[in-house]
């Protein structure tokens, strides 16, 4: 599925040994280089840091590791070959297999026993030998059968996210289902209804539709194409991103509010505040508010009106404004009089309510100003998702509504300043430098050739990078040139601005997948194409795919951050493969995880499994399950649809093959679990286990006793019912109860038949 570059960067550890250095070295970098390989400079005579790097791989049982390097190594550095193996996100060090000290003279070839190593470098005294040496300039991986991905830098590439589609039929993430964002439409007009153009729903329907009809390179008027082509770009096919956004099924959330005070603010949290507060059904979708107000408004000269110029004034008197709006200006003085007033700030004006004039001191009296006009300059603006705030609310403001014209052609211009605003939601920047109070913060990297994500596709190579484009005004018509950087992007600011570039495209279903816009994306999104896991991956960031997940034979899929299924979604670990659960995973809306014969399902201590909404685990016959013995991971079984299904001949423990022996629960039958869901087992056997809570057992036969196992391995030992404790015993057939059975006083002991 993926190519087989290590990308490591989460693994890497940095242990601090041997003797302190007096002087660390004050340049020091580390940069991934191809496959597992990095680099270390210093400058003039500053110390490497005393430092070890390492790296975890994980090979399969008795296959070879081959290390090479590119350069000799200072004498005293050396490199170690540990078995070992991940446990909630670190390495854990098991025996040297070998200590090599004369690394770069030759190849390294290592057989690891258990199939997980840990490669060390220890830079030994790291004194750099001249400036700009470099000192470690790779230690790579040639070969290797299976290994642990640092997935950050894979899944954070724009490219394995472009939807290609049928152009691209063997890479599911870039054949996405298309993705319908669900938003609500907020109209604040005065007191009495007026103030906003926006009286009904007609015109607003249709400024989504024209929205629509950009996202599926469709539009109403212009070419989906690019003013200004970049050679060799492969575009979307038919110019659709693939993204789509909704009203509802009739177009039913569009709200209108009569509210003096919010029809003069422009700001967004004044908006939120008061829905959720009042009308909080309607607060959980993408709000987009359309309102009278101004952002950032500017007073200028011209917009002040001296209607007194008073008398008796020997110098300039002080000019103030309420609120201040960061509003700035100095009085003129002629004979005695207020003649003007110079502003020499514009401020920065959040209402349409024009600020206060007032006029004191400069010895006179009598001289009066008022403010005619707000100049706006931002006609709407919105924000951009975060990685580490999911519970983000988004949203779009739609400035000066009492001033805008509702005829075709203009609500189609309102469809594209729209569709704009919704790509800085999806995390587009501007393709323009940076003007007035608009920034990119760290959406600009895109703009820098050496960083991640660099929009190639618009900016081209980075030998003739045209960073940054112009912005020329509202009005520029971007087609006259195709070389004066001035563009018909969606993002590149001109009344023309329709299209959306692949890797743009690739950005926007990333951050769907990977940020604080995804939480509204329709529920039932769905692809039919799963991801295929073939080489082991840590996801050690929250994640949400709108696909199935498969992981195939030889890999292992640790799931060390929170992780969102899709509608009707599933996991499937395949025979020779195993999931490991470290964080948070919730099954809802027929969420499945199945593990097939072979297979191996881990709850990693700390771990949180929560089921509901008709999900279910299933252990098929042969599979593994691990459950921490010290009850240090918890089980959810919210609803009383949710299941752990245990088929016949399930087995107990961890494929050794994969991961290390764990300490796993003999009976995970009886894993303490809360809510109204149940385990399921063809049969149930209950040995060598006290209780003393709730327990609840479902099984098509049940077997207590002291010896009731059939195998020899697990410990025999009495099963006893401690005062307070109450176990339900469910069975389609029958229960058989041996020798080594106690209830004691107190406790409760049921058996029913299994539904």
């Amino acid at each position: 599925m993926k190519n087989n570059l290590l990308y490591l960067a989460a693994t890497i550890l940095l242990l601090i040994v041997g003797i302190p250095k007096t002087q660390a070295c004050a340049n020091y970098q580390y940069t991934l280089l191809n496959g597992l390989s990095g680099e270390l400079e210093c400058t003039g005579e500053e110390y490497l840091p005393n430092e070890v790097k390492a790296w975890f791989i994980n090979t399969g049982a008795n296959h070879t590791v081959h290390l090479t390097c590119d350069i000799e190594l200072h004498p005293s550095s050396s490199v170690y070959i540990y078995n070992g193996y991940l446990s909630n996100g670190n390495v854990i060090l098991g025996s040297e297999v070998r200590t090599i000290t004369d690394f770069c003279n030759d190849e390294i070839e290592t057989t690891v026993a258990n199939g997980c190593c840990v490669v060390i470098f220890d830079p030994g005294d790291g004194q750099c030998l001249y400036e700009n040496y470099h000192f470690f300039h790779g230690v790579r991986v040639n070969y290797i059968d299976r290994f642990v991905k640092s997935v950050n830098e894979y899944y954070n590439n724009l490219n394995i996210w472009i939807p290609y589609c049928n152009l691209t039929p063997n890479e599911p993430l870039k054949n996405s289902p298309i993705k319908t964002i669900e938003v609500s439409f907020h109209v604040f007009q005065d007191d009495n209804g007026g103030n906003n153009v926006f009286t009904d729903t007609v015109k607003l329907k249709t400024i989504l539709d024209n929205v629509n009809l950009i996202f599926a390179g469709n539009p109403l008027h212009g070419s989906p194409g690019p003013s200004d082509p970049v050679p060799g770009v492969v575009e979307l096919p038919g110019y659709d991103t693939r993204i789509r956004f909704t009203l509802g099924d009739n177009n039913e959330r569009i709200y209108f509010y009569r509210n003096d005070t919010l029809n003069k603010s422009g700001t967004s949290d004044s908006f939120y505040d008061y829905i959720s507060v009042n009308y909080p059904e309607r607060a959980d979708k993408l709000n987009v508010y359309f309102t009278a107000s101004y952002k950032d408004g500017k007073i200028m000269d011209e917009n002040i009106e001296i209607t007194n110029s008073g008398a008796g004034y020997t110098s300039a008197p002080k000019i103030s404004f309420e609120p201040e709006w960061r509003v700035e200006g100095s009085a003129i003085v002629v004979g005695g009089k207020v003649t003007g007033i110079d502003i020499t700030n514009p401020g920065k004006v959040n209402t349409v309510v024009p600020p206060i004039v007032t006029i004191t001191g400069g010895g006179g009296f009598g001289a009066a100003a008022m403010i005619t006009k707000v100049e706006s300059s931002v006609g709407a603006y919105a924000n951009f998702p975060q990685e580490d705030d999911l519970a983000l609310k988004h949203f779009v403001v739609i400035l000066q509504c009492a001033d805008q014209q509702t005829t075709d052609s203009d609500i189609w211009i309102l469809g594209k300043a729209l569709a704009h605003e919704l790509g800085h939601n999806l995390g587009l920047a501007h393709t323009f430098e940076p003007f007035g109070n608009v920034g990119c913060s760290d959406y600009c990297a895109y703009r820098n050739c050496d960083k991640e994500g660099y929009l190639a596709d618009i900016f081209g190579d980075c030998e003739h990078s045209t960073v940054p484009h112009l912005h020329a005004g509202w009005s520029n018509d971007p087609y006259s040139s195709t070389n004066d950087l001035k563009t018909n992007n969606l993002m590149g600011g001109s009344n023309q601005a329709i299209y959306i570039s692949p890797m743009q495209a690739g950005q926007m279903h990333r951050e769907l997948a990977t940020k604080s816009i995804r939480k509204y994306v329709k529920k039932e999104t769905y692809s039919p194409i799963p991801l295929v896991i073939d080489s082991s991956e840590i996801w050690a960031f929250n994640l949400k795919l709108y696909r199935d997940v498969e992981v195939a034979t030889g890999a292992v899929l640790t799931l060390a951050d929170d992780f969102d299924f899709p509608y009707n979604g599933k996991i499937t670990v395949k025979s020779g493969a195993a999931l490991v659960i470290e964080k948070n995973v919730k099954l809802t809306d027929n969420n499945t995880i199945i593990v097939e014969d072979g297979g191996t399902l881990r709850f990693a201590p700390g771990s949180t499994i929560e089921v509901s909404g008709n999900g279910y685990i299933e252990l098929q016959s042969g599979s593994y399950f691990c459950v921490p013995s010290n009850n240090s991971a918890i089980v959810k079984l919210v609803d009383a649809n949710s299941q752990i299904k245990l088929m016949l001949g399930y087995r107990r423990g961890v494929n050794t093959s994969l991961l290390p022996s764990s300490d796993c629960s003999t009976s995970p039958i009886g894993y303490p679990v809360t809510g109204s869901g149940k385990i399921v087992e063809s049969d149930v056997y209950l040995q060598n286990r006290t209780f003393t809570t709730t327990n609840s057992f479902v099984g098509q036969n049940v077997h207590i006793g002291y010896d009731v196992i059939p195998s020899s391995s697990p410990t025999k030992g009495n099963v006893i019912l401690e005062p307070g404790s109450n176990v339900t015993v469910k069975a389609t057939d029958d229960v058989y109860i041996k020798n080594g059975f106690e209830v004691k006083k107190g406790a409760t002991f049921t058996t029913i038949p299994a539904e």
